[in-house]
This record gives structure tokens, sequence and C-alpha cells, in this order.
């Protein structure tokens, strides 16, 4: 009962200076609290970045909350399992966008991080804007080759339930981030650097579960992993906002929407790389997988380098 108390009044002063004055406020609102319920509330200065006094006035004014608030607080913790645990982190953003090097835009903790969730924005009481951004908690799981004491992939899953406690012959990949070790791909790339890639999912297919040597996920010698990734899509260019730059703005890029490779050996071979696009200066190409040609480490530009043909 104590948790279930806790919890209610953690939900309630998230929440009691934020307005809701319209329908979608509203509904806004009610989906928030849902989120908020099921994320990891157990440290305040985390998740808000600073708390103005006419904020912990609202906060702890009897009144701050309406009675219908009140109660649609109570039931949704009330349907909360009592075994149930955290799946999101969050952070109380007050930005229209998330930047990195501004501790009000980006949580330290979550920095190069995507919010699974974004919802927002709310007005509070003062007339501030809040958006609330909700993180997956996951973990990083390394992928060894048997006898190697390098990673060969670093990827993420969900906290919930670690890879080594269900090992089986197949996996999904969560949205984040994915990690190969960059001689895999290019004998020359430098030794311990990584190639990172932004996923919105995956799959790994072992030809072999692979087993639990030490608390590291290891495949057997011998077998082999399939990794197929859904690649996330490039950023579009931000806006000019004159004629300089111009046509850097109105490009348009299309990068790959998936790259598959196979783990094997101490190698990475790659087994499909997506079509790329791109229009510049009004003018369209297309770029085609070179199967005849072998990545490359390209060290101006610190990079593995995978090959493309132009149709032009």
């Amino acid at each position: 009962m104590h948790r279930r108390n806790d919890l209610h009044s953690r939900l309630a002063g998230l929440t009691s200076a934020l307005n809701a004055t319209t329908q979608d406020d509203h509904d806004a609102l009610v989906e928030l609290e849902k989120l908020l319920l099921v994320s990891h509330l157990d440290d305040p200065a985390a998740l808000i970045p600073r708390e103005l006094s006419i904020e912990l006035a609202a906060r702890f004014a009897s009144e701050s909350l309406s009675d219908e608030r009140q109660l649609r607080l109570s039931q949704l913790v009330e349907s909360l399992p009592a075994d149930a645990e955290p799946q999101f982190r969050v952070f109380r953003r007050e930005a229209p966008m998330a930047a990195p090097m501004l501790h009000l835009a980006a949580p330290s903790w979550g920095r190069g991080a995507l919010p699974e969730r974004t919802i927002g924005p709310f007005q509070g009481v003062d007339g501030r804007l809040f958006w609330f951004d909700f993180f997956a908690i996951i973990r990083m799981v390394p992928l060894y080759f048997a006898g190697d004491p390098q990673p060969a992939m670093l990827f993420f899953e969900r906290e919930r339930l670690t890879l080594l406690d269900r090992i089986t012959h197949q996996h999904s990949l969560v949205r984040s981030s994915v990690w190969i070790r960059a001689t895999l791909l290019a004998a020359a790339a430098p030794a311990g650097g990584y190639v990172g890639l932004q996923v919105e999912g995956g799959k790994l297919r072992f030809s072999v579960n692979p087993a639990n040597v030490g608390g590291k996920l290891t495949m057997p010698a011998g077998s082999t992993c399939q990794v197929t990734l859904d690649v996330s899509p490039s950023p579009a260019a931000a806006p000019s906002p004159g004629r300089a730059g111009r046509d850097a703005a109105e490009s348009v890029l299309n990068t790959p929407k998936t790259f598959a490779f196979e783990l094997r050996a101490g190698h990475a071979t790659t087994a499909e790389i997506g079509r790329a696009a791109w229009e510049l200066y009004d003018a369209p190409m297309i770029f085609e997988w070179d199967r005849n040609t072998a990545p490359s480490y390209e060290p101006l530009l610190h990079s593995v380098l995978l090959p493309l043909v132009a149709n032009e």
C-alpha cells in the first residue's frame, strides 16, 4: 500500500502543474499519466532538470488536482500489478527540440538516445511549455566470438528480461543503435574501433544457440549469426535561413533502409545493402550495392565505406 501511495503522489506531483484546457489537452494528459505509471520515477532530479517555486506551490496544494483527476490517478495506480517493472525512463523537456548540449532539452543520462514516445507540449501554470520524452529501459549486450576478448557487436535490449536469461536462436532488436567492430568489416580499420548504426529494429539469427560464458553472450566456434537491420532514415536537412546553403537544404537524401551481414569466425560479411538515393540540384540519382567490391576503411573520414554504384 505504501508503494501505491508513493506512486500516486509522484504522478500527482508531476502532472498537477499542467493545464488541460481543451479536449486534445485532456486526451494527451490521460496518455501521459498512463506512460508515467509504467516509468521509473524514483529520482525526480533525473527527470526534471529544474523546478521553480511556483511549481512547488502547485504541487503541494491540496486543491491542485480536481476530484476527477485524483480519482483517475487512483484507478490507474490500483490497476498496476504489484510486480510490474518500469518500462521507461522519462525526461521533462523545456524546448521544442532535443539538444544534447542543453540540460533543459536533453537528460545527461540519455544523450544520444532516441525517445520511444514524446508527449506534449503541455502548458504549465507559469506559462512554460513542457514535453515529456519516454526512453525505453534497455541495456547494452556485447556479443563475442569464442576465444576473442573483444566484442564482435554491441546491441541493446529491454532491461526487464536479459538475453542471457532466455538464450535462443533468434532475437529481436529494439529501436536503438548497433555497434559492429570495424575490423570485421574492413581489415585496415583501427583496432578497437566500432561502426555505429541507428536502427529502428532488426533480427539476430544464430545457427547454434549462443552460450553464456562468464556472463558474456558468446557464439560457439564454427557457428554463424545472421544480422538483419532496419536502418533509421537520415534526418532531413535544416531549413536555410537565407539563400546561403539553400541547395543543401533543398536536397533530398534517402539512405539504405536495410543492412544485413553474417558474423562468422572473425569476419562480418555483407549480405545486403538497401538502395540509396538522392536528389541534388533537382537531379535524382540512385545507388545500388556493389557486390563485387569489399568494404574499405577511409582514414580521412574515420569511417568504413560500404560500396555503392550510382545509376549515372
